[in-house]
């Protein structure tokens, strides 16, 4: 039985593999293929890049660098969104109103409701 080599990357493909829209742009620029979306006509043709293509740009002094910039911010955003599920903002733990004591919306404040009047 042989073996089927792929011979183009989408760009989902390309996302799986740690490339940004911006990479692709800088690195790839135009597509190699363009097919129609397999399961939604009225979506953007997929844009397909050779193998060959992204193996070169992968290997290139200069995307190395750039991913590896893209793979730190990707690592502190990431920390600061699992920061930021497990701990409170701290002004907020502290009790203290982060809107000051002058600013804020009616919840931040003590507004009494009272149910609306009935009309005659």
């Amino acid at each position: 039985m042989t073996e089927r080599r792929r011979t183009h990357i989408s760009v989902a493909g390309l996302r799986a593999r740690g490339w940004t829209p911006r990479m692709v742009r800088r690195f790839l620029g135009e597509p190699d293929l363009l097919r129609p979306h397999p399961s939604v006509r009225s979506a953007p043709p997929l844009r397909l890049y050779a193998v060959e293509r992204v193996e070169a740009a992968e290997r290139g002094d200069a995307f190395r660098a750039v991913s590896a910039a893209a793979a730190r911010r990707s690592a502190r955003t990431w920390t600061a969104v699992r920061r930021g599920l497990r701990e409170p903002p701290g002004r907020w733990a502290s009790g203290e109103n982060p809107l000051g004591a002058a600013g804020g919306t009616a919840d931040d404040q003590d507004v009494v409701h009272r149910p609306p009047e009935e009309s005659p």
